[in-house]
């Protein structure tokens, strides 16, 4: 299990939408974001997924911290705001970072960082029992409208032992 896990907008956005959010504690010890990528998942409360973020963050599931270093608030190469944060405390905490995007993956990598996207989440949830399979989250990501290429869905259902 890994100690910390610093996240982004995105996957915490997916997993909340699977109402899969409860699976990160089986993942980490703690999952912290920056403010400003709370704030952004949280904008809109009357959507279901900003709800449950919300409430992980009330129920200590994830904690929101505003970053020691003041250049996270600097877009990184060209990134949002918020991948920018998450990048620069991922650094500064030297974890690995939970990203989706591919640009914010790659200048993750760039620095050194371990990335994990959601499918991974869900494929070590997988591994470790917390989930029977991986298809039906895939099944209900797509439904609630998040586009897997094939190729990636095949990758995941291979990773977690299920092609």
């Amino acid at each position: 299990m890994e100690t910390l896990i610093v996240a982004d907008a995105g996957p915490l956005i997916a997993l909340a939408k699977i109402d899969a959010l409860g699976l990160l504690s089986g993942i980490a010890e703690r999952v912290i974001v920056p403010e400003i990528v709370f704030t952004e998942c949280t904008s809109d409360l009357r959507r279901p997924d900003a709800q449950a973020i919300a409430d992980a963050l009330a129920t200590g599931l994830i904690a929101s911290i505003v970053p020691k270093n003041p250049s996270a608030k600097l877009p990184l190469a060209g990134l949002g705001p918020g991948e920018s944060a998450a990048i620069v405390l991922a650094a500064d905490e030297n974890a690995p970072i939970l990203l989706d995007e591919r640009r914010a993956r790659a200048v993750a990598r760039e620095r050194g960082l371990r990335v994990i996207g959601t499918l991974g989440i869900l494929v070590i949830a997988k591994h470790r029992g917390i989930i029977g399979e991986l298809r039906p989250l895939l099944t209900r990501m797509t439904d609630r409208g998040y586009y897997l290429s094939p190729r990636l869905i095949a990758e995941a259902l291979r990773k977690a032992s299920e092609a």
